[in-house]
């Protein structure tokens, strides 16, 4: 070992089996604070924590789209042949998915009945763009799905 260390540090490079899964620290009720209150929480646990009020619903975008970071998550929203784009329900998938994974999550006839997808968003250099089963989707993409 080649590092100044600690005792925790040290039992995890001894016994080898020690596994960190990740962890994020929620403040609620943070419209109960004042500003100088809110000030000093931040400064203690130097802007680690997300601050949030179930209440009124302050921070809670923020506090999903870190959840979805630490799980290596995405947000697909779908959009209905003839439809508006749903928004308000998206599919959550992991990162890395493919337009072949956004069909078996619907339905597996999906997959077999599969013509071709239509993708706005991150993944697609156009908006509307005829995709495959193979094409990788990103976070927020829009996805029409049209089948045989």
């Amino acid at each position: 070992l080649h590092e100044d260390l600690n005792e925790d540090r040290f039992i995890d490079a001894v016994m080898g089996n020690r596994v960190y899964i990740p962890s994020i620290i929620a403040l609620n009720k943070i419209d109960r604070l004042g500003d100088d209150e809110v000030e000093v929480i931040v400064r203690e646990l130097k802007k680690r924590a997300i601050l949030i009020s179930a209440k009124n619903g302050s921070g809670m975008d923020r506090l999903m789209d870190e959840v979805l970071n630490k799980l290596d998550l995405i947000r697909i929203y779908m959009k209905p042949q003839g439809n508006p784009t749903d928004y308000d329900e998206p599919l959550i998938m992991k990162k890395d998915s493919k337009i072949k994974d956004v069909c078996m999550k619907i339905h597996r006839d999906f997959r077999n009945r599969f013509k071709y997808a239509r993708v706005w968003g991150k993944s697609a250099k156009f908006g509307g763009q005829k995709k495959g089963l193979n094409h990788k989707v990103e976070d927020e993409d829009v996805v029409s799905i049209i089948l045989d």
